[in-house]
This record gives C-alpha cells, structure tokens and sequence, in this order.
C-alpha cells in the first residue's frame, strides 16, 4: 500500500510541474507563430518588432549574445546612438536590466541590448517640439495617461478608482498639466446602494464625487535612463492627493503626431 501511494504522488509531482524553459502562459493577444523562445533557461518570448529607439546610458549599453546580461559581450552601443529594434523579448517577473530586451542589428554587430536605458525619444529632448502621447503602451486601457491634440490632457488611474482632466502645455523642464482629479465611485455606491439605509446610486454618486474632487499641478520630465517619471504640487486637497496619483515608474513615453 506505502509503495502504491508514492507511485501516486510521483506520477502526480511528475504531471504538475512545469517543464523548464517553457512559458507558464503566453500573452493571448499575440499568434503563437509570432513568437520565439530565445533562452530556453529563461521563460521569455520574442515578437517582432519595428522600432527606432535612442541609447540614454552616459556610459554606453553592452550589446550582448542573448536575453541575459550574464550573456558574452559582442559590442557596446555609445551614448545617444540611434538604433533600429527588430524583436523585443519581455519577462515581467523580473525587474530592471533583466526584464526587457531588444534585438538590434548596429553596424556589423546582431545581438541584444538591455531595454532599461532605451526610449524612443532622443536624450535631451526638446519638449516644446512634443506633439502628444501617452504612457504604457496600450492607449485605450486604464491605468493610462494622455496628452492629446489641442492640448487635452486626460488620465485613468484604474477602471475603478478614478480620473482626471485638464489642459497641458510644454516648458525646458518638461510637460505641465493642470488636471482636475476625480475618484469614481463604483464600488462605494454599489454597496451605499446595498446597505440597510439604501440610497440611489445616482445619489450617491453626486455626494462622492463632491468629496473628492481636488485639483492639481502635474509635471512630466524624462529622467538620464529614458523613464518619464512626475512631480505634484499646488494640490487643493493634500490629503487625497496620494491614492488620486499613478503609481512609479511611469514607464515610457509614446509619442504621436497631431492628425492633419
């Protein structure tokens, strides 16, 4: 009986755990045939891509053979080069130069490069020539920031907790906005409208957004690695400000022509 039960559990262990250098799960918005294990001792996939991005590392980036910086050395990219991107690999459970790469072909040299200090803006830009954009990547998801056309600025800090609208304008230091934060109340009313004292969720609704409207001074600069990060301040309500704000690192900026 004791030798049939750890057959059992062997086969069981066997059955459950998950081979090496295969994903747990890939990202279903990408074709399974657009995507490519680099490393196999690295759960990670590459997808193609098609993009002109700028080196902001003062001391150059080394370009390496594959995803992992413990990879062999094949080159280094100077300060402020301009490369072309032709396959981003991306592990989200690791953190900094580990969790995201690019394949780059420089000069005579095919490897790939850490994507920490990588952006599609040039180092030192010049912000009174920004014409819009927004931050992480997928423009209509939440949470998101925009800077529009016509100089609208509009942010989501989560479907469920709140927004924010105003105008923003470009100075030396970086994009400012001024933006009126607004906390939705969708879960609040949902159980006000529930309680035993039951109130329209229309109602309140109104008595919330009442509360917790404030207003804000938002600025936008590039940091040395390419990061967009933020300062607030001249905030109505201090007190709310900090739970109304998005979360750090920001990420990276995408940039957008204004429609003709």
């Amino acid at each position: 009986m004791r030798n049939k039960t750890l057959t059992i559990l062997l086969i069981t262990f066997a059955t459950c755990t998950p081979r090496r250098g295969v994903p747990e799960s890939a990202e279903p918005e990408f074709k399974p045939s657009t995507l490519r294990v680099v490393d196999e001792k690295i759960p990670g996939l590459a997808e193609p891509v098609n993009e002109i991005l700028y080196n902001h590392s003062r001391n150059g980036l080394n370009i390496r053979s594959s995803v992992t910086t413990s990879s062999p050395k094949i080159g280094i990219l100077p300060y402020k080069a301009k490369i072309q991107a032709i396959e981003k690999w991306e592990n989200r459970q690791l953190i900094d130069s580990e969790s995201l790469w690019y394949h780059i072909k420089f000069g005579k040299i095919d490897g790939w490069i850490s994507g920490l200090y990588l952006t599609p803006w040039p180092p030192e830009t010049d912000y009174s020539h920004f014409k819009g954009g927004c931050l992480y990547g997928q423009c209509g998801m939440c949470p998101t920031l925009h800077f529009q056309p016509d100089q609208i600025f509009k942010m989501s800090i989560g479907c469920h907790y709140g927004w924010g609208e105003g105008k923003w304008w470009t100075q030396p230091d970086g994009i400012h906005a001024d933006v009126t934060l607004v906390a939705t109340c969708y879960d609040f009313c949902v159980e006000a409208a529930k309680s035993k004292k039951p109130i329209t969720y229309e109602a309140a609704k109104m008595q919330f957004e009442l509360a917790h409207t404030h207003t804000v001074h938002l600025r936008f600069f590039q940091t040395e690695n390419g990061i967009i990060d933020f300062e607030a301040s001249r905030p109505s309500r201090p007190d709310l400000l900090e739970d109304d704000l998005p979360k750090r690192p920001l990420g990276r900026m995408i940039p957008y022509k204004v429609p003709q």
